[in-house]
């Protein structure tokens, strides 16, 4: 369990499976998780945003990831839904359904958060180190 910036927590559990060959520096993770957040405050343009999951519609992450020479590549998925309010008194229910994909080209985000489409690529330059070792929210 972490604190969240203005107050509150999220806590993430689950399980990661899978295997690594070192070696042939190749494997497959998969992951299953739960997201909770219990009041967790954000601010960000001078306003802050309550977040709060409940049961059974905690959000629920799943994925796999595919390891090949240092290169990744695989889905991440994240359902479920949330209550929020603002600090201007605003509040409603949303529902959360992302797909996250990373290739060695990039990565994207695609779906729907409290109704608003998500659709976004990230390309990596095929010079970065650091390329398909991110995924990112």
């Amino acid at each position: 369990m972490r604190d969240c910036p203005g107050g509150g927590t999220i806590d993430v559990s689950g399980t990661m499976e899978g295997s690594i060959d070192r070696e042939n520096r190749t494997g497959t993770l998969m992951s299953e998780a739960v997201i909770v957040m219990a009041g967790c405050v954000i601010t960000r343009r001078e306003h802050s945003i309550t977040l709060t999951t409940t049961a059974p519609d905690h959000l629920q992450k799943t994925g796999e990831v595919t390891i090949q020479n240092r290169e990744h590549s695989g889905t991440l998925t994240i359902a479920g839904s949330s209550t929020w309010e603002k600090d201007t008194g605003e509040s409603d229910t949303c529902e959360i359904n992302i797909s996250m994909t990373v290739s060695p080209d990039g990565r994207s985000r695609t779906g729907t958060v409290c109704g608003r489409e998500i659709n976004s690529l990230t390309r990596l330059p095929r010079s970065n180190p650091q390329r398909g070792a991110r995924w990112g929210i």
